[in-house]
């Protein structure tokens, strides 16, 4: 018999499913300068120095907000990496700041505090200081939960 493949939903805890997601201006306006979402409408307001003479600074668009799902990236990694479109294409991509945020994130989404931990041993210094914050006295020690 097969293994019953993983179902990432019965990982997450159930008030975190329940949340909706934020959604801000730039879901719903693509064009135009968003005052509120803290675009300045000024443009940049770095000064052109010899450093960064080789920089067109307009074109880096500065002044404004960052995409929040960051769909020009991901899709760039999806090339990159051969992702496939019923893989998920640039939806199945999860981009983080380095690993302590993705670890932090998926503690968060998957365990309850003072119960549960994901990690058998801490890997990392971080994973360390998440686990403790998460289960204060107790270190990432449990499996997650099936």
């Amino acid at each position: 018999m097969a293994p019953r493949p993983l179902e990432l939903k019965s990982l997450i805890r159930p008030n975190v499913l329940a949340l909706q997601p934020y959604r801000c201006a730039r879901d719903d306006y693509s064009d135009g300068i968003l005052l509120d979402a803290n675009e300045n409408a000024l443009g940049h307001s770095l000064a052109a120095d010899a450093e960064a003479e080789h920089l067109d600074l307009d074109a880096l668009s500065l002044h404004r907000y960052p995409d929040p799902a960051q769909l020009a990236i991901k899709r760039r990694v999806v090339d990159l990496r051969g992702v496939a479109e019923s893989a998920g294409g640039a939806a199945a991509v999860f981009l983080g700041v380095g690993s302590d945020e993705i670890i932090d994130l998926v503690m968060r989404i998957t365990c309850v505090p003072g119960r549960d931990s994901i990690l058998g041993a801490a890997h990392t210094a971080m994973s360390t200081l998440t686990g403790q914050s998460r289960r204060p006295r107790t270190a990432c020690t449990r499996s997650a939960r099936r």
